[in-house]
């Protein structure tokens, strides 16, 4: 059990008269409000991935388990940057951590670079991504990792976070390793992460350095009970506010734990940012709270225990038994839901809501209940969508064929061409059986294979058909 705190029986899982306590004490002010900036919350449910409104009026499938490609698997993790993009985590059952598939969702809801999670070789066994964050912009990802090689007497181990950004972890660049640092959270581009031989402990990354650096400082002390640990932290990007989850195993089994918060003092740089004790509550939850995710200006706080995901408005602090009391009661985003994480998506923006008269508008979103339950008002009736790659492509790539992924309306033939200039110099057709994914591979015209070095630097407009529904958009060809 953690530490009982001295002027009450009430469980804390970090005590708020011990080393947390560093600073003198701020006024706790209500935030009451939904954040402005923070509109959404990405999740994962029935191994597809979702979004929701933070009050759960409005909820979107960005993708499903048998989305293209097909064979990637169901949707494991998923973060969320305050610039909007989402970026998730696939992977079949029983495979091992390098045969992941991550695709991301751009502000916009067209697809963004994608790929596989990349490792640092030398081990022969690896387990990631055990916790998952984007950069404030969205740029760059980190993910914890474990890696091994078993060996008699002694094996080599290695326990820490990778960093990369997204561009080059689609590219399969080798990430930066960062050792003993491990479970990180990004706040801005600096990593905020637990040390591997000290459970009771938070630290943050130097500023200068960030978000590859290997200097870290010790920045928050929890004073747990033996047997606890502090796992991920995540905080506000305003800086304000900290979310701290900590655990108790039982063998390979999560025994008790939770998601304490507590109040930022200060405006400088986060390492000389201290908590307000008074302000220390554990958040309230059915059986253990995991995965918290703080709004930019911490006015809301989503997480996931044994009801669901839910969201809810920023503590105001503790109540007499030491459980937050919260600004605005949780609403259930989906009963079988996890892994929430809030961002600055909007939700009409990733998916448009029907025009009115456009037809049911409606959607039965999976887990949904309590508060949030029910269907999705405004989902989307299906339309083409085409999802082309951000980054630029080689011509070797469009030289053995380009794949690409949309979203077909309807049963029938779904036609890509992209041309440069008026000349078409690619081309791809399939058909589908069904509205849903679809997979076109792009192939080189005649004329484009003779012209292949001059696209070189050339940005080529790409039309997708099916039926009397279009879409378009650029594909930028490297010099």
């Amino acid at each position: 059990m953690p530490v009982r705190l001295p002027r009450s029986s009430a469980r804390r899982r970090l005590p708020a008269g011990a080393a947390l306590a560093l600073g003198a004490a701020a006024t706790l002010g209500a935030v009451t409000a939904p954040s402005a900036s923070a509109t959404s919350v990405a999740y994962l449910d029935g191994g597809a991935l979702w979004a929701s409104t933070l009050d759960g009026s409005r909820k979107v499938q960005l993708a499903g388990p048998d989305s293209v490609p097909a064979d990637a698997g169901a949707f494991r993790e998923v973060a969320a940057a305050d610039s909007g993009r989402i970026l998730a985590v696939r992977r079949q059952d029983g495979k091992v951590s390098q045969l992941n598939w991550f695709q991301t969702v751009e502000p916009n809801g067209a697809e963004g670079p994608h790929g596989s999670l990349p490792k640092r070789n030398g081990y022969l066994s690896y387990a990631y991504p055990v916790t998952l964050d984007l950069s404030a912009d969205g740029a760059f990802v980190a993910y914890g990792v474990s890696a091994t090689t078993p060996a008699y007497p002694v094996g080599s181990f290695f326990f820490g976070s990778y960093v990369t950004s997204v561009a080059s972890a689609a590219a399969g660049v080798e990430p930066i390793a960062i050792g003993d640092l491990e479970s990180p959270s990004v706040f801005g581009n600096q990593l905020v992460a637990r040390s591997h031989g000290d459970d009771d402990g938070v630290f943050v990354q130097a500023p200068a350095t960030a978000p590859f650096g290997t200097a870290f400082q010790p920045w928050l002390s929890a004073g747990l009970q033996p047997g606890y640990e502090v796992r991920r932290t995540d905080v506000a990007a305003n800086g304000a506010v900290a979310a701290i989850e900590t655990l108790k195993w039982n063998g390979g089994t999560r025994e008790d734990g939770g998601i304490v918060v507590v109040r930022l003092v200060g405006s400088g740089p986060l390492a000389e940012r201290t908590p307000d004790g008074a302000s220390l509550c554990e958040l309230p939850a059915q059986g253990i709270a995991q995965d918290a995710s703080l709004s930019q200006d911490g006015g809301s706080i989503a997480w996931k225990d044994d009801g669901g995901v839910k969201v809810a408005g920023a503590p105001t602090g503790p109540g007499p038994d030491g459980v937050c009391a919260l600004s605005r009661p949780p609403v259930l985003i989906s009963a079988t839901g996890q892994m929430p994480s809030i961002g600055g998506a909007v939700v009409d923006v990733l998916r448009p809501p029907v025009p009115a008269g456009g037809g049911t508008g409606t959607s039965t979103a999976p887990g949904t209940g309590g508060s949030g339950s029910g269907t999705t008002p405004g989902a989307t009736t299906p339309r083409l969508v085409l999802r082309l790659p951000t980054a630029k492509v080689a011509t070797s790539t469009l030289r053995r064929g380009l794949r690409l992924r949309l979203t077909a309306p309807a049963k029938g033939t779904v036609t890509v061409v992209a041309r440069s200039g008026s000349t078409t110099v690619a081309r791809g057709t399939a058909k589908v059986k069904k509205a849903g994914a679809v997979s076109v591979t792009l192939r080189l015209t005649k004329t484009g294979k003779r012209r292949l070095s001059r696209l070189r630097g050339k940005t080529l407009r790409v039309t997708a058909t099916s039926g009397k529904a279009k879409a378009t958009g650029s594909l930028r060809v490297r010099r």
